[in-house]
């Protein structure tokens, strides 16, 4: 993901060098009736990634702000930690046990509504929790799919 001025300006030149190359291959592959299409397969997706970077920097860097998502719910992140324990019938002892952690931890965060929390910590807490509630919902799936 390009985060600054001199990556965007980088990734324009890399996407012109990109598209003559491209052309280059073609021209070469024409000529000597080649079959080029798995190098220019190659070519052609890094292409396509690089112009998603270059466009999406594009309307960031336009203070274009209609679509972020991963904002909408970052917001709700402290007790959406909360409610998925709770969803998942584990009591604080049984995420910290899931982290490594002392339950004592667990207790102090989710006092304090997860604002004593450290990024890292709180992407580690969901992570464990996503991926217990997505194994709870397949084995669940699996269930009804038997019945």
């Amino acid at each position: 993901m390009m985060n600054s001025e001199h990556q965007y300006l980088d990734g324009q030149r890399e996407l012109a060098r990109l598209h003559a190359l491209n052309r280059r291959i073609t021209s070469i592959a024409r000529s000597y009736e080649l079959d080029v299409a798995d190098i220019a397969e190659v070519v052609d997706r890094r292409i396509a990634k690089l112009a998603v970077e270059v466009d999406r920097y594009q309307t960031l860097n336009n203070h274009n702000i209609t679509n972020f998502p991963a904002l909408e719910h970052i917001t709700d992140l402290r007790t959406s930690l909360i409610e998925a324990r709770l969803a998942l019938g584990w009591t604080q002892t049984t995420l910290a046990d899931q982290l490594a952690l002392k339950p004592q931890q667990i207790n102090k965060y989710e006092k304090s509504s997860y604002e004593s929390i450290s990024l890292s910590k709180a992407i580690a807490i969901g992570s464990v929790l996503q991926e217990a509630l997505v194994q709870r919902r397949s084995y669940s799936a699996g269930r009804s799919v038997v019945a």
